[in-house]
């Protein structure tokens, strides 16, 4: 896909892989966040949803070891029943 292909990426309730030795099988990395960050243009947003505190806090430190992502709170009314995280791309 080009580069900046999308406005938004949702990634909603992936697959935790809740086991400590099968957290490398979690969709969230640093691999995949360096394909996310390139097919988002600038002020882009990664919108993640997890039932499970421990893979939204692998997602938070994820993103933040990246660099290429700030904590937006500008869309978080219509996700406020949910456990997420709202990205702009830098």
């Amino acid at each position: 896909m080009p580069d900046a292909s999308f406005e938004r990426i949702y990634l909603l309730y992936p697959d935790p892989w809740p086991k400590a030795r099968h957290n490398k099988r979690r969709f969230v990395g640093p691999e995949t966040l360096g394909h996310i960050h390139r097919l988002l243009p600038p002020g882009g947003l990664f919108l993640f949803a997890s039932d499970i505190a421990d893979y939204l806090a692998w997602t938070r430190e994820h993103v933040a070891a990246h660099g290429g992502f700030a904590r937006s709170e500008e869309h978080t009314s219509e996700l406020q029943s949910l456990a997420y995280l709202v990205c702009r791309l830098l």
